[in-house]
């Protein structure tokens, strides 16, 4: 079988983990032979060891550009520097040695710190699918182990070799990097005996738990995310002023990113107890469900535990109606027991209005579950309390989403309108054998539909440039003088200025239409 480019690239990691545990090794060795005191003269065993670590170091590659280098200090220089701090008779000096001859440590620190955070970004995408994969087959297993007649007869069929082969890759993608389960050794135990006793024991309670761990041990929970000023005082010396962007960038997010975002929400929430993902549904949407406790505290009669069921679905175009409430009701006995107190049902999108009538009429019934929703708008506004989550799941739009969605706007709109005014021109104009241009059709203000046309057709050719940064540009200053020019020497002068040559030219277009 010819190798993926993940598997290519896990062994290109592997071989470089394989460099930095000799490297790690070989650097403890070093460590023991250089003396505690002033020492001259180094021993062969000291010279052998540092020529087969720097002989390994060129073979460890950069990671984002920072490479590991050769800091070991020579035997002698270990000894010049501490008899230099002596003599100097200071305590700063003195440290500043130590530093020098322990900088080899501190580096390889360094870089199995940055190892670990890239390896975690290579396998985390396919360690969600391969999870996915275990929902499907396991939920496909389950149904079948009813027909064995002993608890303690082996499992065979596709769905347990499937099972075993896609967990064994997730035990490879994980590598060292990526600190596995508690549960992990039950999970692999019960799949090596493989009986029926086992698979129940890996559906009810091994898998739902390593299911729930595992997203957490591949995002990296303390990994930082980028910012781009070096001193927060100076935003705000700048005084910056203007409305505010409240509308979240959904479109930004995958399904499981969103799942994801819910689980840290709730995660992180006070009152909230045992979050855990459980395993996929049959659902038609491959929805996946979330577990969690809400806690309510009374300082009279004390706490009240509620167990909730929470559906995400990201439906950008589509609102949540009342087939889909009525479905979703059918599933939560998938979940019990123990009894569901309350389902969620979380979207980036909207509910019908007898979605949210149907609702309500639940809710009003009396009945044991409760039903709440969380629209987009819900969503929005527990996220702006909290916007850590919106920063790191990158979904608050920078400017430079903004002006590039108003370029596709401007683009697309420049485009229907030079189409509508040059098929105009073209139909109110002939050109005879001596190429001389004359109007066919009177009451047409030709030349007008011709300027516009070119003003636009200036306008979408310019946005080819601005793309590519190639500033400054030029387009029409005025309508009425199309020979005019103005220069726009950044990408917000570009979108003003061309936004008001578009807005000029459709008022003038519909004013031309029919009546």
């Amino acid at each position: 079988m010819r190798p993926s480019s993940l598997d290519t690239a896990l062994r290109q990691f592997e071989a470089c983990e394989a460099n930095l545990l000799k490297l790690e090794r070989l650097w403890k060795k070093i460590e023991s032979l250089i003396p505690s005191g002033i020492a001259f003269g180094a021993p062969p065993e000291y010279e052998q060891v540092c020529r087969e670590f720097r002989a390994i170091l060129e073979h460890l590659p950069a990671i984002d550009g920072w490479r590991l280098t050769d800091t070991i200090l020579d035997y002698n220089a270990i000894g010049q520097w501490r008899l230099d701090a002596r003599e100097i008779d200071e305590i700063g000096a003195q440290v500043a040695a130590e530093e020098a001859i322990g900088a080899p440590g501190r580096d390889l620190a360094e870089y199995r710190f940055r190892f670990d955070r890239k390896r975690r970004e290579l396998v985390r995408g396919a360690v969600t699918t391969l999870m996915d994969q275990i929902d499907a087959n396991l939920k496909a297993l389950e149904p079948t182990l009813g027909s064995y007649t002993k608890a303690s007869d082996v499992v065979t069929s596709p769905e347990v070799d499937a099972v075993k082969d896609e967990v064994k890759q997730i035990h490879t993608l994980l590598g060292s990097s990526v600190k596995r389960p508690a549960e992990w050794a039950d999970l692999t135990r019960h799949l090596r005996f493989g009986q029926v006793h086992d698979f129940m024991d890996i559906i009810k309670d091994d898998w739902p738990k390593v299911r729930a761990a595992l997203p957490v041990s591949v995002y990296g929970e303390n990994d930082p995310l980028p910012v781009t000023v070096a001193d927060l005082g100076e935003i705000v010396a700048s005084r910056p002023q203007g409305p505010v962007v409240t509308k979240l960038n959904w479109d930004r997010l995958t399904p499981e990113d969103f799942e994801r975002l819910i689980f840290c929400l709730i995660s992180r929430e006070a009152g909230y107890e045992n979050p855990e993902w459980l395993m996929k549904t049959n659902a038609p949407d491959r929805g996946r469900d979330l577990s969690v406790y809400r806690v309510a505290v009374d300082p009279l009669s004390g706490s009240l535990r509620s167990r909730v069921i929470i559906q995400c679905k990201h439906w950008l175009g589509k609102s949540v109606s009342v087939v889909e409430i009525a479905a979703i009701k059918e599933q939560v006995v998938l979940w019990e027991p123990p009894r569901v107190n309350v389902l969620v049902i979380a979207t980036s999108g909207r509910f019908t209005s007898d979605a949210v009538l149907s609702i309500e009429k639940h809710n009003e019934g009396g009945n044991q579950l409760r039903i709440e929703m969380w629209p987009e708008s819900h969503l929005e506004r527990l996220l702006a309390a909290r916007p850590g989550l919106i920063a790191e799941f990158g979904l608050r739009k920078s400017q430079e989403d903004e002006i590039r969605e108003a370029l596709a706007a401007l683009d697309m709109r420049a485009l229907i309108l030079w189409h509508k005014c040059y098929s105009e021109f073209m139909s109110t104009t002939s050109t005879g054998p001596d190429h001389v241009t004359r109007q066919v059709r009177d009451g047409v203000d030709t030349k007008r539909y011709y300027a516009v046309s070119g003003s636009v057709a200036v306008v979408r050719l310019m946005l080819d440039q601005v793309r590519l940064g190639n500033f400054p540009v030029m387009i029409c200053a005025n309508l009425d003088n199309p020979d005019t020019y103005v220069q726009c020497a950044n990408l917000e002068e570009f979108v003003e200025q061309a936004s008001k040559v578009v807005e000029a030219s459709e008022l003038w277009a519909a004013q031309q239409a029919p009546k």
